[in-house]
This record gives C-alpha cells, structure tokens and sequence, in this order.
C-alpha cells in the first residue's frame, strides 16, 4: 500500500519541481522567440493550402497569480498584438490577442485566435488556431518558443 502513495508522491513532486523552474523563467520581461508553422485549411474541400512559416516573439508584460499580460509579435516584429493569458500550476499555458499593435492583421483575430501551450523549463511548445469565420478557412498553427537569454 505505501508503494503506490511513494510513487504518487514523487510524480507530484518532480511535476511541482518541473513547473517551480518554469515560473521562475516565466516572468515579467522576459522575451520568448520562435517559429511558427501554418496551414489554412479550405472548410470546403477540407485540403490545406497556403502554408507558412514565420518568426514569433512573446515579450511578457505582467505576472499575476496565474494571470499574465504581454505583446505577440511575428514577421521581424511587424505585426504585433496585446495578449492575455493564464499559466497553471501543471505548465499548460493559454493567452489570446485582445488588442492590434500594429501589422495587418485579419478583422477576425481578436477574440478568435487562441494559443495553447505546455512550458517545460525554458520551453514554449503548443498550437494556435484561428477558426473559419468568414466561411472560407481555418487557420492551424503550431510553435516552439525558447526564453532569450
């Protein structure tokens, strides 16, 4: 009966342990670059098309109790959104756009495009998804971020 508990233990410890260094890197300033790669995917012929890779920054503004704000860039910083999002105690983050910076991004971004993530020490990995709204395309992305030293 103990086995089981001592197992249970040290996997909730080694979990805690992987998200304690994480936080530590998640923190207000710090810079995390990338790469993202896309495909729209035509909602009518359900074959993708249009694929894309660019560079991707998330400059962290604001860390609070699980809740954070920043800045998202991509192509060289030319097109840039304020986010808001939340990291949890397992290292799952999310954060979606609420406002353009500047760039020309599509009308249906914010509110739309949604990021979900896993933070492994120095390490950003998840997708992104910009659902059909005009009837045309959805829009699938996924990523890979490292903290800038």
């Amino acid at each position: 009966m103990k086995l089981p508990v001592m197992i249970l233990g040290c996997t909730v410890l080694a979990a805690s342990a992987a998200y304690v260094i994480a936080k530590e890197s998640f923190t207000e300033g710090s810079t995390w670059t990338g790469t993202m790669k896309s495909a729209h995917y035509d909602t009518r012929t359900k074959r993708p098309s249009n694929a894309s890779s660019r560079d991707i920054k998330l400059v962290i503004k604001t860390v609070d109790d699980g809740k954070f704000t920043g800045e998202f860039y991509q192509n060289s910083d030319r097109e840039g959104l304020e986010v808001e999002g939340k990291i949890k105690s397992n290292g799952t983050v999310t954060f979606a756009p609420t406002k353009k910076i500047k760039g020309g991004w599509p009308e249906n971004i914010i509110g739309n495009w949604q990021f979900s993530a896993t933070l492994k020490g120095k390490q950003i990995s998840g997708s992104a998804t910009i659902p059909a709204t005009n009837g045309s395309y959805t829009a699938i992305s996924s990523y890979t971020m490292k903290l800038k030293e």
